[in-house]
């Protein structure tokens, strides 16, 4: 295991209430027993644990990604601080760290935004697809939406930094044509579409499997027969293109790339990645923390081993498929049950070969002298639900 980026949970708290939220209401309770902010103390031993682990695997770039709950909940004084105390440590050495912040946006101003383009750290913000699902979904603990904030908190960066990306929940309430025309309305650089955070268990609670196939092929053909030179990127759609050229490439819903991400709590833990959670209550706790361990402390937590190898150690159903290469078993988290574990297929799996299938045939269609294939959608999938009917048992994948 060789990881290269840190998800820094700085603030343990929140000024909105996301309905669909990972953190807060997925089930998992144990951010009410860290510390609100992640301490000035902590700072120096982290950095000095991440230019350590730079060392000893020779690596000369690292990740920290600013998260929470809400990053910007700690103050820009906070991160005026941080990256004095980065520079303090790392100023010898010829290591670097790129920051970045994943923020909701709604507490983004000048000062803030600028303040965070002059210290380099790069801004995400996370929004909905459409403004009646955002005031729908992302709203503050008194219910009111969040949408005209975080639009600021967007056009604050574009103003000041020059460009905003997005990172979006899939709904598909909302049209594809709605959601693609509003996300190039945000004028933004990319817009990353994540999968709902569910799993065996909670799928019939909110099931739109096979909507969301059909959701995503109409979302793929207006991106890519979109011929504006300022198209956003959708990181979801590249991907799949480059992998379907096998390209390497991957991320964490395609691709047999590694999970070389791991998460350090506001009191310190180190922990596997947290979204991990929507799983079972405390399923990414470990006995580890950066005042008392090294962060390769990671690799002997069993859980940080499965996601970093999570589209290696696959259930057989994805091994015996023709997509195994592309789809590469799906996101995690979407594969568990109460039942087996993580030996399942991803409850989305049909939905994704689908897109697979329609976008490798596109380009088949619209490309000459390429060594692709059409495909079969129809058997693709008969095969997915005939590998499916037999239970293949993996202690491993089974034993979480």
């Amino acid at each position: 295991m060789k990881i290269n980026t840190i998800v820094l949970k700085v603030a343990s708290r929140c000024n909105l209430n996301c309905s669909y939220c990972y953190v807060y209401n997925k089930g998992d309770e144990t951010y009410k027993y860290k510390p609100k902010i992640f301490s000035q103390e902590l700072i120096h031993i982290l950095l000095q644990r991440v230019l350590d682990y730079m060392n000893k695997y020779k690596i000369n770039l690292y990740t920290i990604v600013f998260h929470g709950g809400e990053p910007l909940l700690a103050g820009i004084e906070y991160y005026k601080n941080f990256i004095k105390i980065y520079e303090s440590i790392f100023c010898t050495t010829d290591k670097t760290i790129n920051f970045v912040m994943q923020t909701n946006g709604t507490l983004l101003n000048e000062e803030f935004t600028q303040s965070l383009f002059e210290l380099d750290i790069s801004i995400g913000i996370s929004m909905d697809t459409t403004q009646a699902t955002n005031s729908k979904y992302r709203v503050y603990h008194n219910n009111k939406s969040s949408y005209n904030e975080i639009k600021n908190g967007i056009d604050l960066c574009n103003k000041i930094i020059g460009n905003a990306g997005i990172l979006s929940v899939i709904n598909v309430d909302d049209t594809p044509f709605d959601a693609y025309s509003h996300i190039k309305s945000l004028k933004v650089n990319y817009a990353n579409l994540l999968f709902p955070d569910e799993n065996h268990d909670t799928i019939i609670l909110n099931d739109t499997r096979g909507r969301i196939g059909k959701w995503l092929i109409e979302m793929f053909d207006l991106w890519f027969f979109d011929k504006d030179k300022n198209k956003p990127e959708i990181p979801l759609f590249s991907t799949l293109v480059k992998l379907i050229f096998a390209f390497p490439d991957g991320n964490d819903i395609m691709g047999k790339g590694f999970g070389g991400t791991m998460i350090i709590e506001t009191n310190g833990d180190i922990e596997t990645n947290d979204t991990l959670r929507v799983c079972k209550s405390g399923i990414t706790k470990s006995n580890y923390n950066i005042k008392y361990h090294e962060l390769e402390s990671i690799e002997n937590v069993a859980l940080a081993e499965l996601y970093y190898y999570a589209h290696h150690r696959l259930p057989q159903t994805c091994t015996e498929c023709v997509l195994e290469d592309i789809c590469a078993g799906g996101y995690l988290i979407n594969r568990y049950s109460n039942e087996r574990g993580f030996n399942n297929e991803s409850v989305y799996c049909e939905d994704i070969a689908k897109l697979i299938c329609h976008v490798q045939n596109i380009i088949v269609r619209e490309t000459d002298d390429l060594d692709l294939e059409y495909i079969n959608v129809n058997e693709v999938i008969d095969d997915i639900r005939n590998n499916k009917k037999i239970y293949h048992e993996n202690n491993y994948l089974e034993n979480f």
